[in-house]
């Protein structure tokens, strides 16, 4: 239902409903997609609240870039997918410092190479 719509106002009219509700309670943080008008509408709705893409639109744009801007094959990009959302991958990093060296050498390579997919 709340999908039927997608200009600000609808969705800044059924969030605002949920303010009321949500008062006094910690910071709330809300998951979605990349919609522009869902995404100003939580900001206008509930100022301090964080924003989060859901994992599986950040894995779905990742294999959509793989596959549309660098016209890597399906082995390539599953590889990178893996190293990203894997059990240790960069998505389950604990630490910012460990998630930007897993990128640089998720991009680099472990040895300051070429990116693994280059040579496909």
């Amino acid at each position: 239902m709340l999908h039927m719509s997608f200009d600000l106002e609808s969705f800044y009219t059924f969030l605002s409903c949920l303010v009321p509700r949500l008062e006094g309670a910690a910071s709330p943080v809300f998951g979605a997609d990349e919609e522009y008008a869902l995404r100003k509408g939580l900001q206008a709705a509930f100022p301090e609240a964080e924003i989060i893409t859901y994992k599986r639109h950040l894995k779905n744009n990742l294999v959509q870039y793989f596959q549309d801007k660098m016209g890597a094959n399906t082995k390539v990009h599953n590889s990178v997918v893996h190293r990203v959302f894997g059990t240790d991958g960069l998505m389950e990093s604990p630490i910012t410092v460990r998630a930007a060296i897993c990128l640089k050498q998720l991009l680099m390579g472990s040895h300051g190479q070429s990116p693994p997919w280059s040579s496909d």
